[in-house]
């Protein structure tokens, strides 16, 4: 086989934590990265933060995954593709249209693509470790990558919109499924390696990466709710991790390897709570520690066994440890511009003048709205917590301050 230089990988959801995570992994070993991208910004975010990649990346557009033939020209020429987009709803108005139905039928659409390219060598899925089991009751026997969730799609149409995680579930056990299905039936020349991760955590290298959008659906993104006493992840996420970096290195590495020619990985680098994300955090941040208070452990939330020895075996590397991966992620989003803290970080003047300015923000607010200072002060915890992000928000930075310990 040749050199990687020479290889060009088609990659979907380059514009997401995994997906921009693979693709620069595959960038630094070498190879091209056609990105499939729903906006042309999208590709401009990737040039404006990694410019020095400008030669080794391109992009096509594809609107409409779903389409049939959506991707018949953006598969042309390529000797790989990855395919990590998928439908993220947790809220659906309806679950069969919204989710279900487009992750199956955007994985039966690039399937039917890619066979049409002589040219494609492997074709690389991102699943989930959601498949393999309920996520609403984990066994207590240990899983491997020959257990599979029990989804059926009749079911899984039936399901209301309270069930955002189950609807998850399903969509990509019922896309992973029709994946096999397609190779088993339609014997394409490529073959076909599913990966599925843990809950993905590390650092994130979004081009577009900000504190507001970072508070936005995702693994990453529920962290950050979580530390910032926002929303935070849903209970019946697994209490089981994977090191971003991990998660890259095991897709890039896939595309060549014989071993995993054909075959389903789990990657999971260990056990991993909210409150253990939580008390990590405190600890290899102590500085912060006393405004990120640790959560009750949810009831559903369970820890699920796992056996993902194979993927180090076959691909080639060692999972992360979770206090590397939480302190990766706390160090990134305490960056992040506008992000949580900020208020503190700065201290002297600067927080004078920002409390001056959160202050003014209150007295306006009030003001604007005719209110008076009595019944606007919050009386309990949470809409005091709730009224300081809705005036940080305003004023574009989180300062951090916690008036009600």
């Amino acid at each position: 086989m040749s050199s990687s230089n020479s290889f060009i990988i088609l990659l979907t959801g380059g514009s997401g934590f995994v997906g921009s995570s693979i693709a620069l992994e595959a960038l630094r070993r070498g190879y091209s990265v056609r990105l499939a991208l729903r906006k042309r910004s999208q590709f401009d975010d990737w040039l404006e933060k990694y410019p020095e990649w400008k030669e080794k990346l391109s992009y096509v557009l594809v609107e409409d995954f779903v389409k049939k033939g959506a991707f018949d020209e953006a598969v042309k020429g390529v000797d790989f593709v990855c395919h990590t987009a998928t439908p993220f709803d947790f809220a659906p108005k309806d679950a069969k249209r919204d989710v279900i139905d487009p992750a199956i039928d955007g994985i039966k659409s690039i399937l039917a693509s890619a066979k049409g390219s002589l040219s494609i060598k492997s074709f690389i899925y991102t699943s989930t470790i959601n498949t393999y089991y309920d996520v609403t009751n984990p066994p207590n026997e240990v899983l491997t990558e020959k257990d599979w969730a029990s989804f059926t799609y009749e079911e899984s149409c039936k399901l209301s919109n309270d069930k955002g995680m189950l609807i998850y579930s399903a969509s990509k056990t019922l896309a992973e499924k029709a994946a096999w299905y397609f190779m088993k039936t339609e014997k394409p020349s490529f073959t076909l390696t599913t990966l599925a991760p843990a809950y993905v955590l590390g650092y994130n290298p979004q081009p577009n990466l900000t504190w507001k959008n970072a508070k936005q659906a995702s693994t990453w993104g529920w962290t950050a709710q979580l530390l910032d006493h926002t929303e935070g992840p849903p209970s019946d996420a697994p209490a089981v991790y994977v090191n971003s970096h991990d998660v890259a290195v095991a897709h890039v590495s896939a595309l060549t390897s014989p071993q995993a020619a054909n075959k389903r990985y789990l990657l999971v680098g260990g056990p991993l709570s909210y409150p253990k994300i939580v008390e990590i955090a405190r600890k290899v941040n102590p500085e912060q520690a006393s405004r990120w208070s640790v959560p009750e452990e949810p009831k559903q939330q369970r820890e699920p066994k796992f056996d993902a020895s194979a993927a180090e075996r076959d691909l080639g590397f060692k999972y992360i440890g979770a206090k590397q991966t939480v302190k990766s992620f706390v160090e990134q989003i305490l960056a992040l511009p506008g992000a949580m803290g900020a208020g503190l970080a700065l201290g002297g003047p600067a927080s004078l003048l920002i409390a001056y300015l959160w202050w003014t923000s209150v007295i306006c607010a009030i003001a604007e709205c005719q209110l008076e200072l009595v019944t606007f002060w919050p009386t309990d915890i949470g809409t005091a917590r709730n009224a300081g992000r809705y005036v940080d928000e305003a004023l574009g930075f989180a300062t951090g301050w916690n008036f009600y310990p």
